[in-house]
């Protein structure tokens, strides 16, 4: 943060502004919060009412108190015409269970984006994700009947290296995890 704050005059070198502004690590954080944070936000928001998307969540598996749940979306943008990767939320949950799960993602959706417009759902392979019942999938289902599942690669991939691992003497795959 630091380093770019130290370059925006240099960036415009017109402005007068720009030659006079400085900012610590604090108040340019809080810009990039409360400023660009939000307009990424609502721009972004703007464009998921618009159009179909994928949405890929996970939720965190750490030794904290409080469940987090990451949220991304993939979907084309007309403008650029590209398929875009966005972030779109961290959220805390109450508790990894479905019900928890499914309310946080449509509390994200700000009830302005409708569930209709997810057409895929991201996820690992956990039983709370994609059971056949009582599953964040399962309740997708009931509000939006058409939607797939995407199992995620990354886990998919961690399963194929947590299975190789099962060759090595067990000291090697928990200094890997350390």
């Amino acid at each position: 943060m630091d380093d770019i704050l130290e370059n925006v005059a240099d960036w415009f070198p017109d402005s007068k502004i720009a030659k006079d502004f400085s900012s610590k690590q604090t108040r340019g954080s809080m810009m990039v919060k409360n400023v660009i944070g939000k307009l990424n936000k609502e721009d972004l928001s703007t464009k998921l009412r618009s159009c179909h998307f994928t949405l890929l969540v996970d939720e965190s598996t750490d030794i904290s108190t409080t469940e987090k749940m990451a949220m991304v979306v993939i979907y084309f943008d007309v403008e650029i015409g590209k398929v875009q990767y966005r972030f779109y939320r961290l959220v805390d949950l109450k508790e990894a269970k479905a019900e928890s799960i499914f309310a946080a993602i449509k509390t994200c959706l700000d009830n302005k984006i409708p569930i209709a417009n997810v057409i895929a759902l991201g996820t690992d392979g956990a039983n709370v994700m994609i059971g056949a019942r009582n599953s964040v999938l399962s309740r997708f289902r009931d509000a939006q009947p058409n939607i797939f599942h995407i199992h995620c690669t990354c886990h998919v991939a961690a399963l194929c290296a947590a299975d190789a691992c099962k060759t090595f003497p067990k000291f090697i795959e928990q200094l890997c995890m350390d």
